[in-house]
């Protein structure tokens, strides 16, 4: 856990070694990871920014961020959290800079590019500077979509009562364990076949199999998340399920190397 007590005009080091000034720092590296305790009053603009400790996530009250003058603006992240082209676009650099800057984090960058990563950035640099907040409005619509990137796929292994049920004897824990298995098919999902066809649009890694999220804002397969997903699919006897799960995996570390922390690059 990251603690760090701001002050303006001081330099701190954090994920990422470079930052000059709160306001950057936690637009930039703060919604990647860390965590955030304490507050500012002010920025270097004069607006009031209040920082809140949930995982990188921070709220903010910002009075008039309409311009943006990004001066050679480089983030060295120390490891990277994605690569390739999406990672200028989704992962570091003045573009997504420019989104929390101006408050856009929730809609841009969207889900899926329009078009390739390459005339992307190119679109961006071409905007006129200093940036305008609603100059850049228009370029986020321009550029992106906000389409779901999966869907429901039902688990066909899936049985209303699994004979391993029988083994509770504790009624209560019996309900319980009944009432958390009927929420499997809710949480069965597979990538939508847009996203394999043009990967390179979207900010996720695709597997080929269905899988389970964890649910709530968690809305995609998680590396940690997985191995408690995997126990409770083997005592609802969902072999099947957990077998394409392992299989997404086993992917993963063919095609990657490693088994990321979650299929966002973000």
């Amino acid at each position: 856990m990251l603690r760090i007590h701001f002050r303006q005009a001081e330099y701190f080091t954090s994920l990422c070694i470079i930052v000059h000034n709160v306001l950057k720092f936690c637009t930039v590296c703060g919604h990647h990871a860390g965590t955030f305790d304490g507050s500012v009053k002010t920025d270097i603009l004069g607006n009031e920014i209040y920082f809140n400790s949930f995982g990188g996530k921070f709220k903010r009250d910002i009075k008039d961020l309409t311009t943006l003058n990004d001066d050679a603006f480089i983030v060295n992240c120390s490891v990277p959290i994605c690569e390739g082209p999406l990672s200028e676009i989704y992962c570091s650099g003045p573009l997504i800079h420019a989104t929390w800057f101006f408050g856009f984090s929730e809609s841009c960058p969207g889900t899926r590019l329009k078009y390739d990563p390459k005339i992307v950035m190119k679109n961006f640099y071409a905007l006129q500077r200093p940036l305008q907040k609603d100059q850049f409005k228009v370029f986020c619509d321009e550029n992106f979509d906000n389409v779901p990137y999966l869907r429901p796929s039902l688990s066909p292994d899936w049985k209303e009562s699994p004979m391993m049920f029988t083994k509770i004897s504790d009624a209560k824990m019996k309900k319980l364990a009944y009432a958390l298995h009927k929420i499997w098919p809710q949480l069965s999902r597979e990538f939508m076949p847009d996203v394999h066809d043009h990967n390179d649009r979207y900010p996720v890694l695709p597997v080929p199999n269905r899988f389970i999220i964890p649910g709530g804002q968690f809305q995609v397969y998680f590396y940690w998340d997985t191995y408690w997903i995997l126990k409770g699919l083997y005592f609802s006897e969902m072999y099947d399920t957990a077998r394409e799960v392992l299989d997404n995996f086993a992917f993963l570390m063919k095609d990657k190397g490693f088994i990321p922390n979650s299929g966002n690059i973000q």
